[in-house]
């Protein structure tokens, strides 16, 4: 295999300039087929199999997105969905934690295996008029505690709101002229 060099005096195996070894997408063992000769004469020869075993190391999580925009309508009832947030790993059999850091409290995550989902969280006041952006951070664990980290803009879009008007009481005094401003309670 062109992976490993063999020093033909020392008999030493070392890794090949430029060989790369990825448990998750190449072999995971290699077997080398080494003969050893003597300078004797006659000349005397052995040869024996030596495996090499890969052994996977933990890689980290990656975000697809790290820095995604999403958007969200003001007024949003809870559990509005927002966005979601997509991982990979290439660990097998990996498993994942997902934490929301959001200071305005606004918005909280579920997720399901390697998707998380954003949504709008029971008693958030999203505003246009008073805010109309917020950031916030997701961070995803796997089960070898390696992390990702996501900064996620959320726009808040203006909707054509109702106007109010509350029910008003006057006083007008007999007599009154023309141009009498009222006074409402």
């Amino acid at each position: 295999t062109k992976n490993f060099v063999i020093n033909s005096t020392t008999g030493k195996i070392t890794v090949a300039q430029g060989a790369v070894f990825d448990y998750e997408t190449v072999s995971k063992v290699y077997y080398l087929k080494v003969t050893v000769k003597d300078h004797g004469d006659p000349s005397l020869s052995a040869s024996a199999l030596v495996t090499i075993n890969v052994v996977d190391e933990p890689e980290p999580p990656e975000i697809e997105n790290k820095t995604p925009n999403f958007t969200v309508e003001e007024n949003s009832p809870v559990d509005t969905e927002i966005g979601k947030i997509v991982v990979h790993d290439k660990d097998e059999n990996e498993s994942f934690m997902f934490s929301l850091i959001d200071t305005s409290g606004f918005f909280k995550i579920s997720y399901v295996d390697s998707i998380a989902t954003i949504k709008v969280k029971s008693g958030a006041k999203l505003d246009y008029e008073n805010v109309a952006k917020y950031e916030v951070k997701v961070v995803v664990q796997d089960k070898d505690s390696e992390t990702d980290t996501a900064v996620v803009t959320i726009d808040v879009i203006d909707v054509n709101e109702k106007p109010t008007m509350e029910e008003q009481y006057f006083e007008l005094f007999e007599n009154s002229g023309a141009n009498y401003k009222l006074d409402g309670t």
